[in-house]
């Protein structure tokens, strides 16, 4: 998978894996000068999921409750519940909520170096806000898995260069 983060570009190997984004219902994007989102502020029942952080034990493994309500609760109260502004940090908090549930999926079996890239990313039972990273491109250019991704560019000689010039008819 290739993208471009300002002038850097990275490769990410997936080992053939794709992820689609399949409901973009509760997103908030721009488009030109508009910004196209849901104001969740309208829409209380979201904050009222059960979470994960309302059981002692802070474990969601009884099948009851999922972490996305937590998140929607601590997005609220970065944002003061101003689903317009972009907050970069909510990007951020998703991304945990996608690293445990990574985490829970994947079991040390034949996928310990996905399972360490993961854990490198941030301590996984941190409440809140476990990584130190105020944004995803943030995340990308200090996540040593990252560097490794990083597209260098081919150096150009400048006596190749003259070289190529010499070799063009004038």
């Amino acid at each position: 998978m290739r993208f471009r983060l300002g002038d850097e570009e990275y490769i990410i190997p997936t080992e053939g894996v794709q992820a689609t984004i399949i409901d973009w219902t509760l997103s908030r994007m721009k488009s030109g000068d508009k910004v196209v989102y849901k104001d969740l502020a309208k829409d209380e029942a979201i904050f009222r999921g059960r979470g994960v952080a309302h059981k002692p034990d802070g474990r969601d493994d009884d099948g009851v409750g999922d972490e996305q309500y937590d998140v929607y609760r601590d997005m609220r109260a970065r944002n003061s519940n101003d689903w317009q502004a972009y907050q970069p940090s909510s990007n951020v908090r998703w991304l945990t909520y996608l690293q445990h549930k990574l985490l829970k999926k994947i079991t040390t079996g034949g996928r310990a170096k996905a399972r360490k890239d993961l854990l490198d990313l941030g301590d996984p039972k941190a409440k809140a806000q476990p990584w130190p990273y105020t944004s995803a491109a943030d995340l990308v250019r200090k996540v040593a898995m990252f560097a490794e991704c990083l597209v260098v560019p081919d150096v150009v000689d400048d006596d190749d260069d003259a070289a190529d010039d010499d070799d063009n008819e004038v």
